[in-house]
């Protein structure tokens, strides 16, 4: 990854995707676990979606 963007030639999409919103599930899920415990990142609703 330190080569691709060292390059400058990757260039990012006008569009979020899938995995992009995984990423930031992911996150969020990381963030609200630290914070609240796990059963609040559990009861999170960004996990009501199924992928």
């Amino acid at each position: 990854m330190r080569n691709v963007i060292a390059k400058d030639v990757f260039k990012l999409p006008d569009f979020i995707s899938e995995a992009d919103y995984k990423s930031i599930a992911l996150i969020k899920y990381r963030e609200i676990l630290l914070e609240h415990g796990q059963a609040a990142a559990d009861a999170s609703p960004l996990f009501a979606q199924k992928w």
